[in-house]
């Protein structure tokens, strides 16, 4: 509490009501930005307007409180590092369980090496008259099993 009046004193903010009176302020002309000057109109003028966390770090830069909103940028980009990762995992997560039920992906018995084919090989030179010109391993698909 004494580290965030002192960091307001600073910034010549000296009393609650003074920084509601700032933040009410900022608001405001957000809100004027947002519907083009109209904000005296009877509807806008009481209705608050939602400040999103850009705007608080705006608010601070305006008044001062320069590490206030680096600190507050440096959490919001975390916070986004943090969201996007859980969603690759997420996804992530469903393209495994959609290979393991089959869905539309490879599966080990799919591949060459399960049909004992080495990096390299062709079919011309796969010992086996089953095999030839343009026919695919899918159509040899049960018989090594």
């Amino acid at each position: 509490a004494r580290l965030l009046t002192a960091r307001l004193n600073r910034a010549g903010i000296r009393t609650l009501a003074e920084l509601k009176r700032r933040i009410d302020a900022h608001g405001d002309a957000k809100k004027d930005s947002l519907h083009g000057g109209q904000a005296s109109d009877e509807q806008l003028k009481d209705k608050k307007i939602q400040l999103t966390a850009e705007d608080i770090a705006l608010f601070f830069d305006q008044n001062g409180l320069w590490e206030e909103a680096k600190a507050l940028r440096s959490d919001v980009k975390k916070e986004l590092e943090l969201q996007a990762t859980a969603d690759g995992k997420d996804a992530l997560m469903q393209s495994i369980e959609g290979s393991q039920t089959g869905e539309g992906s490879l599966l080990r018995m799919d591949t060459a090496d399960s049909y004992g084919l080495e990096r390299g090989d062709s079919l011309e030179e796969f010992d086996d008259p089953g095999l030839g010109r343009g026919d695919s391993l899918e159509d040899l698909e049960g018989e090594f099993e």
